[in-house]
This record gives structure tokens, sequence and C-alpha cells, in this order.
């Protein structure tokens, strides 16, 4: 039993000496990776501290060639006659437009009123003035003798309905 027990105490002995020796391997291991590591940190400190110590690198110069702009001046007060000029002729054609529209409203809502058996249609507002449609028109017509007032709705260029009223409904 003595043996047994000096065997065991043996064995126990020898697989404490084996860790101790691992754990010996392993710390030189982890000190030899954090020496270099350490070095490592120092160069690349050394590198960041020198590149900071240096003023930084100036681009090259560059000449710029003298431009004479006395051409382009007189080029750029052309364009602007030029710009001027259609923009008068922009003007005299919208203007033109606009009279066109106007005529072809009028037209259009005597046109209307004619097929509805008005005899007199008055036209109260200025179609010249008139922007975004769906827009209102004021008007004023007689048949037989009565007067109604009201508007008719223009759309996409066209009279698409209208409202009158008899000015004896407006006065009871």
């Amino acid at each position: 039993m003595e043996a047994l027990l000096a065997s065991s105490v043996a064995a126990t002995a020898s697989v404490a000496v084996l860790l101790l020796a691992g754990l010996l391997l392993v710390f030189l291991l982890l000190r030899s990776r954090l020496d270099l590591f350490d070095r490592n940190l120092a160069a690349l400190a050394r590198e960041v501290r020198e590149a900071a110590s240096q003023p930084p690198p100036q681009p090259p110069a560059i000449e710029l060639p003298e431009v004479d702009l006395a051409p382009i001046e007189a080029r750029l007060d052309e364009l602007r006659r030029l710009l001027d000029a259609l923009h008068e002729r922009l003007g005299a054609v919208a203007a033109e437009v606009s009279l066109e529209r106007s005529v072809r409203l009028h037209e259009m809502i005597e046109r209307r009123f004619r097929g509805l058996g008005f005899e007199s249609i008055r036209i109260l507002s200025d179609l010249a003035a008139i922007g975004e449609e769906p827009a209102q028109v004021n008007v004023e017509v007689t048949k037989g003798g009565s007067t109604r007032k009201g508007y008719v709705v223009i759309d996409k260029g066209r009279v698409v309905g209208e409202r009158l009223s008899s000015s004896y409904e407006v006065f009871p």
C-alpha cells in the first residue's frame, strides 16, 4: 500500500511539475508577444510625433495666364442686348396670345348663350386676366326682356357650366 501511495504522490508531483512548466511556457510566450506589441507601439508613436512636427506639404504654385477681359465683356454686353430684344418680342407675343385667347373665350361664351336663346350677352370679367383654370367669368344676359346675372365656368379652354339668377330672385 505504501508503494501505491508513493507512486500516486510521485504521479501528482509529476503532474504539478508539468503544469508549472506549461504555465511558465505560456507566461514566456505572452511576455514575448507583449514586448513585440510594446516595440511596435513605440515605433508608431515616434512616427506620429515626427509627422506632427513637420509642416504639411505645400501644393505646387500654379501660374495663371493673364486674361484680357475686354472681349468677354463686349460679348456679354452684346448678349444682354439680344436678351433684352428677345424679352421685348416675347412680351409682344404673350400679349398677342392673351388677346387671341380673350377673343376666343368671348366668342365661345357668346355662342353658348346665343344657343340658349339669349339676345344680349355682356361679359363683366376681364378675360385677359384669367389665369389658372377652372375659372369663373361673370356675365349679364338678357332673354325676352328679362335680365339675368351670374357666371360661366371655363375649364381647359371650354365653357363647362353656367349659373344664372334673375334679378327678381335677388330682390323679392
